[in-house]
């Protein structure tokens, strides 16, 4: 419990009913909050935070086959290479594939199936961070990608980008090696800013079965870029028919649609500038620490000095 409080305190927002305490000098800010990082002057603060949704009215489009389960290390901060761990789910269907990630699935499943406050059933393992938060739908009927995020700091509203489902153009090394008892196949290619190593095994037959990844006559066991900023590592595979489903309604939130050109442009401006999402270029920071105190940093934060690290999948 602590450790989410811990966690929940970085939404960073400013609520209206809270009394300002006093000032905190930057220094006992810093020593109190090390999630704050100085680099030549600029701020940053990592893991960035996310709001949880209530998830309702779920609407099944598919049935899965199978349910395959990624161990995931993110590195969000390219100066200090610290690496953040979650968990990918996929779940792969005739018609539809669905991937999203566990740490963000279990904390809105808290806020949608624990309304007395049993956190138990969904809480986030120790040593797992909420750091994938997109849930990517194939639809491979019509060939077309549906993105659906959540942002840092902004409550009440989820992101949502269409764009037709895109081409990789791998090439085959020839190298294979057994992963989790299955024959693969290496195979590589650039998408989107990075160039992405694959291990797929033919053995089964599923077209990737990842994220967007698809053209690959197997299911992909291992994928990283070639800075391994994102590594996929098979953590399980069942076969599970299990409802792939979408949403019809978030609680309050809602899902505003954008191009993909809006989505990439509106991310990385909050991500660079998160101040002006917060509270204006004040500086003052809502902040909870982990013995349940509260009060606002009101330091040197300006939106020239304070960011989060910007470090996505797709970098173009």
């Amino acid at each position: 419990m602590m450790k989410r409080i811990f966690l929940l305190i970085s939404t960073l927002f400013l609520c209206c009913d809270v009394i300002a305490q006093d000032q905190i000098p930057l220094a006992q800010s810093l020593k109190m909050y090390p999630k704050f990082k100085v680099y030549e002057g600029v701020y940053r603060f990592c893991p960035p935070p996310f709001f949880s949704v209530k998830m309702e009215n779920p609407i099944k489009i598919d049935d899965s086959y199978l349910k395959v389960t990624y161990d995931v290390s993110v590195v969000l901060d390219t100066l200090s290479g610290k690496q953040y761990k979650d968990r990918a789910i996929s779940l792969i269907g005739k018609d539809w594939d669905k991937t999203y990630g566990e740490g963000e699935w279990k904390d809105n499943n808290m806020v949608t199936f624990d309304p007395r406050g049993d956190k138990g059933t969904y809480r986030i393992e120790r040593g797992l961070d909420k750091v994938i938060c997109t849930t990517v739908f194939r639809n491979k009927k019509e060939g077309t990608i549906i993105n659906l995020a959540i942002f840092p700091l902004i409550k009440g509203e989820l992101f949502r980008y269409k764009e037709k489902q895109p081409k990789f153009f791998w090439n085959l090394s020839g190298e294979s090696k057994e992963i989790d008892g299955y024959w693969c196949q290496k195979a590589v290619c650039r998408y989107c800013g990075r160039e992405w190593t694959v291990w797929f095994s033919p053995e089964i037959p599923a077209d990737c079965g990842l994220w967007k990844f698809s053209g690959l006559p197997g299911l992909i066991l291992e994928a990283y870029d070639g800075r391994k900023d994102y590594v996929f590592t098979v953590r399980s595979i069942l076969q599970e028919n299990d409802p792939i489903v979408r949403y019809g309604k978030y609680g309050k939130a809602k899902v505003r649609k954008m191009s993909r050109e809006e989505f990439r442009k509106m991310e990385r401006h909050l991500y660079e500038e998160p101040v002006l999402y917060s509270q204006g270029a004040s500086g003052y920071f809502f902040y909870m620490d982990a013995m349940g105190g509260q009060g606002y940093l009101n330091t040197v934060f300006t939106a020239g000095n304070l960011t989060y690290p910007y470090n996505p999948m797709e970098l173009e």
